[in-house]
């Protein structure tokens, strides 16, 4: 199924019944927002608010996911200093452009799709490295608390037993 839906062979990939093909989370997020109205919009209506959900999904993608799976993999303790800096930096983001109570305002895609990536960010860095987001984020603090008691993520959040099994 992966090579035949997408060409680099990796999920998440949809092929959809009028034979659309997709890969890439956020990019299917997009399409299915855009096709689908079946709620509230995770996309603001405007384009600068648009250009914002995008640019916390590339922060996500670009800057905090290298940082966290580096920092995360290091097996070299005298760099795990200069890494868990680079993690913090890429976490400072967050702190220093929210502008709540969500992401981007309103509950959108940046949220969809930061979620599960802090939801494993959170649990793999506490089991495996003793690291907790630290305190001083307390912008970044309230938006997790905020965002992981939306009813979409508590529906879709998976327990910590599961989470250990990825990892």
């Amino acid at each position: 199924y992966k090579q035949n839906v997408n060409p680099l062979g990796k999920v998440p990939a949809i092929r959809d019944s009028d034979g659309t093909t997709l890969y890439e989370s956020e990019i299917i997020n997009e399409y299915l927002e855009q096709k689908f109205d079946c709620g509230p919009n995770l996309m603001p209506e405007d384009a600068a608010g648009c250009a914002h959900v995008k640019l916390w999904n590339h922060h996500l993608n670009n800057k905090l996911t290298p940082a966290h799976f580096t920092f995360l993999m290091n097996k070299n303790d005298t760099a795990d200093a200069e890494l868990q800096k680079a993690l913090e930096d890429a976490l400072q983001y967050y702190e220093d452009n929210l502008q709540g109570p969500y992401l981007a305002g309103n509950f959108s895609l940046a949220d969809v799709s930061a979620l599960p990536f802090f939801e494993r960010l959170v649990f793999s860095c506490r089991k495996f490295k003793n690291y907790e987001i630290p305190k001083r984020m307390a912008k970044l603090q309230k938006w997790l608390e905020t965002a992981m008691a939306h009813e979409s993520f508590l529906v879709t959040k998976r327990p910590e037993q599961k989470l250990e099994e990825v990892y």
